[in-house]
C-alpha cells in the first residue's frame, strides 16, 4: 500500500508509514460522500492482515508498527 501526494527525498518513508491512517481514512471520506470506495483498499488490507489477525506496519513513523496502532485503522477500514 502506498499513500499518494508525497514526494522528494525527504518523504519518501511517509507513504507507507501512513498506510493504515489513510486506508481508514479514505474509506470515511467515500462514506461521508456516499460513494463506493471500490475494493482496493480492502484487498490491499486483507493482504496484509498477519496470521494473528493483526495489523502491523514495517515503518515506525507514526507507530504503525504497533499492532494496537495499526489493527484499529485497519478494521475501521473494513466496517
Amino acid at each position: 500500500m502506498a499513500v499518494p501526494g508525497f514526494i522528494g527525498d525527504a518523504y519518501q518513508r511517509w507513504p507507507q508509514g501512513l498506510a493504515f491512517y489513510y486506508s481508514a481514512a479514505s474509506v470515511r471520506a467515500f462514506q461521508a460522500l456516499a460513494a463506493e470506495p471500490g475494493p482496493g483498499v480492502r484487498d490491499a488490507l486483507h493482504r496484509t492482515q498477519q496470521s494473528d489477525g493483526s495489523w502491523s506496519n514495517p515503518e515506525n513513523l507514526v507507530k504503525e508498527d504497533d499492532p494496537l496502532i495499526a489493527t484499529p485503522f485497519a478494521i475501521r477500514a473494513l466496517l
